[in-house]
């Protein structure tokens, strides 16, 4: 009786074997395949991470491109400001000489 119990058995023995059998191979799938997906996540992080590095240096030398062009033209407005001063301090001064002269002329 014992040997029949043993036969019978078997077969639920061997599906339950199997069944753990399927279960680890499984677990070692899954987990090496979310050791793969783990990689490619840490590779794409990396590549946003240069991608945005360069990004970075990109915008901030054009930043600095751009305060290099507004202050050449500031220092080019101011001389022109200079000039035309010096122009009407020359022109107040040629009309003040005029002004003496015609004087000098009536004394």
């Amino acid at each position: 009786q014992i040997a029949q119990s043993a036969v019978q058995a078997a077969p639920s023995m061997i599906n339950a074997t199997a069944s753990l059998v399927n279960g680890i191979l499984n677990a070692g799938a899954n987990a090496e395949k979310a050791r793969r997906e783990q990689d490619r996540l840490d590779r794409q992080l990396k590549l946003d991470e240069e991608r945005a590095d360069k990004e970075y240096k990109l915008k901030l030398e054009e930043m600095k491109q751009n305060r290099e062009i507004e202050e050449k033209k500031h220092q080019e407005r101011m001389k022109e400001i200079e000039a035309a001063n010096k122009e009407k301090k020359k022109a107040a001064l040629n009309d003040m000489i005029k002004d003496l002269g015609i004087e000098n002329n009536r004394l």
